[in-house]
């Protein structure tokens, strides 16, 4: 999973003087919300294929349940 930097936490982020306890805090799982998902074409399995067709949704709705 990634880390999602909240807007405000961005320069402390990426300050060379933060330690290891300015940071663990941003280490938290992101607010319901922050991602989207939907199923995508299994060519995103390919390296040779770098295009935006790779994250256009499949059918089935953004949400994957049909219904969206």
């Amino acid at each position: 999973m990634p880390v999602v930097v909240p807007a405000g936490a961005v320069d402390l982020w990426l300050s060379a003087d933060a330690g290891p306890g300015d940071l663990r805090p941003l280490l938290a799982p992101a607010p319901a919300g922050t991602f989207a998902h939907h199923p995508v074409s299994s060519r995103v399995n390919r390296v040779e294929h770098d295009d935006p067709g790779l994250v256009t949704p499949l059918d089935g709705g953004a949400d994957g349940t049909g219904s969206g």
